[in-house]
């Protein structure tokens, strides 16, 4: 496996539309009009080569609803870890107030004391 940066520049040539190649997607920016590549995996620098060979075909195995449905089983999981901790540091509080601590710590809402934002 080539050994890349996140994101780089290419040759703007093969940039006429979006392009894929092996662990590598290249797009054309319409902001600058200029070619920007990125790895579409990054192995963790603690995997062997065999192990990430594993995950990514696994991973690819998904299809696009699988891995879409496992970012949502992810985002819920993170959800009820941050609720938990919420929770845990204000044992008083009931679900809705959960709720509203989490909207606070998550996206910066607040409510006045009749709930209102």
């Amino acid at each position: 496996m080539r050994k890349l940066p996140l994101q780089f520049s290419c040759n703007v040539s093969i940039c006429t539309s979006t392009v894929r190649r092996n662990d590598v997607n290249c797009e054309l920016s319409r902001t600058t009009n200029s070619c920007v590549c990125y790895r579409l995996f990054v192995r963790s620098r603690d995997t062997s080569s065999k192990a990430a060979a594993i995950h990514e075909r696994l991973h690819d195995e998904l299809g696009v609803e699988g891995r879409f449905r496992l970012a949502m089983q992810m985002s819920e999981l993170a959800r009820e870890f941050a609720k938990a901790g919420i929770r845990e540091r204000n044992p008083a509080l009931d679900e809705h107030d959960v709720v509203r601590q989490l909207a606070a710590e998550f996206y910066g809402v607040t409510y006045d004391a009749n709930g209102r934002r």
